[in-house]
């Protein structure tokens, strides 16, 4: 990818973020392996989107971002900053940060 793909603003879309592991499974798979991990294929991927929030709880068993940070999950934007999300951030602008190119205004910022 490069940055002129990012229609939307580079300050405004997610690049990383911090995956939610629920508790008890620390270097287990299928939530906690890495991306040159072989055996699970899809537990360093975390999902984003409409009705997919944060993860609030530490026992969440879904695929989602989530930090145990009070309150916060910590999250590189592709401007090279690396800035805390609220928690309770509602899933239509967690989306809009992950939409490179989908044209749509997020108001989290305002």
């Amino acid at each position: 990818m490069h940055l002129q793909q990012i229609t939307d603003g580079a300050t405004y879309t997610v690049m990383i973020g911090e995956k939610h592991v629920p508790q008890d499974s620390f270097g287990l798979g299928p939530f906690d392996s890495s991306v040159y991990n072989g055996d699970h294929p899809t537990s360093w991927a975390r999902g984003a989107g409409l009705g997919v929030a944060l993860a609030d709880r530490r026992d969440n068993p879904v695929w989602q971002f989530g930090s145990y940070h009070p309150g916060i999950c910590q999250f590189l934007f592709c401007d090279g900053r690396v800035q805390p999300i609220n928690s309770k951030i509602d899933s239509l602008n967690m989306s809009l940060m992950c939409g490179r190119s989908d044209g749509k205004v997020i108001n989290y910022f305002e």
